[in-house]
C-alpha cells in the first residue's frame, strides 16, 4: 500500500534474557545503524529516547510504502537481541490508516484501522 506520507512512533524493549552488557550493545548498535535503515526513505528528522530497558523513536516521512516500513521492521528485529520485541505505529497522512506492526527477531505481526471505519462512542 502506497502511502502519502506518515509519522512514525516506534519502541523496542530488550529482551529479558539479555544481561546487562548485551543490552548495551544491543542498544549502541540500534542508536549507529537506525539513520542507516530509514535513509532510504528521507526522514524529515529523527528524534530518538531511551527509556531505561527500551529505545523509542519519532520521524516524519514523505510518500512510502508499507513494503519499506515492513523492511524496517525486519531490519530492526535482527539487531535487537533474544526475547526483544518491537512495534511500530505508522500514522498516514491525510487521515490515512493508522497501522500497528509488532515485531521480534522471529517475524511481524500486522494490525491496520482504516480511515472511516467503525464509529466510537462519543459523548458530547
Amino acid at each position: 500500500m502506497q502511502l502519502e506520507g506518515c509519522e512514525l512512533y516506534a519502541e523496542i524493549r530488550y529482551g529479558e534474557e539479555l544481561s546487562f552488557e548485551e543490552v548495551g550493545h544491543v542498544e549502541a548498535l540500534l542508536r549507529e545503524e537506525l539513520a542507516g535503515v530509514l535513509v532510504a526513505l528521507a526522514p524529515s528528522y529523527l528524534d530518538v529516547r531511551l527509556k531505561g530497558d527500551e529505545l523509542a523513536f519519532l520521524t516524519s516521512l514523505p510518500p512510502c510504502h508499507t513494503d519499506d516500513l515492513r523492511e524496517v521492521c525486519r531490519q530492526l528485529g535482527e539487531m535487537m537481541g533474544q526475547g526483544s520485541q518491537g512495534r511500530l505505529v505508522v500514522a498516514g497522512h491525510g487521515f490515512g490508516p493508522v497501522l500497528v506492526w509488532r515485531f521480534t527477531s522471529l517475524g511481524l505481526e500486522e494490525n491496520t484501522v482504516e480511515p472511516g471505519g467503525q464509529e466510537g462512542n462519543y459523548e458530547r
